[in-house]
């Protein structure tokens, strides 16, 4: 076996990014490609925060003006507002030229078209100046973001309809195992259902791969002719199960017959420890154990960073942060131990419940895996630890 650390090297060392193009839409997840700058001024035009009422730089000391107008969101902002005069103004609505302040509605009171204020207002109280968010030029978002629901929203702020983003990496999910059924059909006796084909799918869909999802019994020439079509089309291979010792865990040797090239099998961690990792030409191909812990823990440590250097993400692999343990927890020397962890906001992380490989239940609540040292026995309550956090 391999440690953890040098297995990420040899992954992070054979991963590239694998090109770019121009998208228009579902845009959330994708990388950019390059630097996003702004077209214009936004907001465009001086605008109103509140509803309320604006007045001239000369009247904002007088206590009562009549209203000699309203402007609201998606007027033209043309209308002359003269001296000894209140304007109606609404949230978004541009400013007329010449008001220096808006006065929130709930500081007035309005009788028979008269603006009484009840508070004193400043020069550029209440308004959203031109510019203000970002202006004609400015970097937006740098090359290799990966876009959020707000990063998407800020391209649409800016007029951005289309951008150079990078490829979405193409991606086969091939589970194994007799004893797999999909969820929809009744089980017999001895099956369990396929819920590595869900979990995965979902999960590497999230980072904005184009993902087929296969299955096969545990027939050496059936995974042979899965892991071949892959391997002519793809940019990753992903299989479930079979890379263990058992008299039916073919997928190792199957990989050999396809001509991938073994760059590691075996991992000093718990759970993964019989992960595989190969190439073949420009395909990486990663063998996952069958247990559905260990399918989904390898995956979020291993498959995601690179597939997310394969988008051009600038710190794909991301960085551990330090927590301080609650509790106690005990295990043998000689493998790096991933347990499921409660991380709370305070910096104090916890056992999220049961840590057998094949229960789910525990990894879908914990929101961070605890870094149990290689050569440590115990973790005790206090411990300084490692914990990453999970985002699926």
């Amino acid at each position: 076996m391999i440690t953890f650390e040098e297995a990420i090297r040899i992954v992070d060392g054979q991963t590239q990014a694998i090109g770019k193009e121009i998208a228009l839409t579902a845009l959330r997840g994708r990388v950019l490609a390059g630097d996003v700058h702004a077209a214009f001024d936004s907001p465009p035009f001086d605008n109103s925060a509140v509803d309320g009422y604006g007045r001239r730089a000369e009247d904002l000391g007088k206590e009562a003006l009549p209203l000699c107008g309203s402007v609201q969101a998606g007027d033209d902002g043309r209308l002359v507002v003269p001296g000894g005069a209140a304007v109606r103004i609404l949230t978004g609505a541009p400013v007329p030229p010449g008001v220096a302040a808006v006065s929130m509605q709930e500081d007035c009171v309005e009788s028979d078209g008269i603006v009484r204020f009840r508070e004193a207002s400043e020069p550029g109280d209440n308004i959203r100046a031109a510019g203000s968010d970002f202006r004609k030029g400015d970097l937006l978002l740098r090359q290799g973001t990966r876009l959020n629901s707000a990063g998407c929203g800020l391209l649409a702020s800016a007029g951005v309809t289309a951008v150079e983003v990078t490829t979405r990496p193409r991606i086969t999910i091939l589970t194994t195992g007799n004893e797999l059924v999909e969820p929809e059909k009744a089980l017999a006796a001895g099956q369990i259902y396929n819920s590595n084909a869900v979990a995965l799918q979902e999960f590497l869909r999230s980072l904005s791969a184009r993902v087929h999802l296969r299955h096969c019994p545990d027939d050496p020439e059936a995974i042979l002719t899965e892991a071949a079509i892959s391997l002519e089309r793809d940019d990753v291979l992903v299989t479930c199960g079979g890379v263990s010792v058992g008299s039916y865990d073919f997928v190792k040797d199957v990989f050999a017959a396809a001509g991938i090239v073994q760059r590691f099998w075996g991992v000093a961690i718990k759970p993964g420890k019989p992960l595989y990792f190969g190439t073949c030409g420009h395909a990486l191909v990663f063998g996952l154990p069958g247990n559905p812990v260990s399918a989904l823990v390898t995956s979020y440590l291993f498959v995601r960073p690179a597939l997310l250097k394969l988008q051009g993400h600038p710190d794909p692999w991301g960085r551990p942060r330090q927590a301080r343990f609650e509790g106690s927890a005990r295990k043998k020397p000689g493998r790096l131990e991933f347990l499921r962890g409660d991380l709370s906001p305070e910096g104090l992380v916890r056992e999220a419940g049961e840590q057998g490989s094949h229960q789910l239940a525990a990894l879908a609540v914990a929101n961070c895996l605890i870094h149990f040292p290689a050569e440590a026995t115990k973790l005790m309550d206090g411990d300084l630890v490692q914990v990453t956090p999970l985002d699926w």
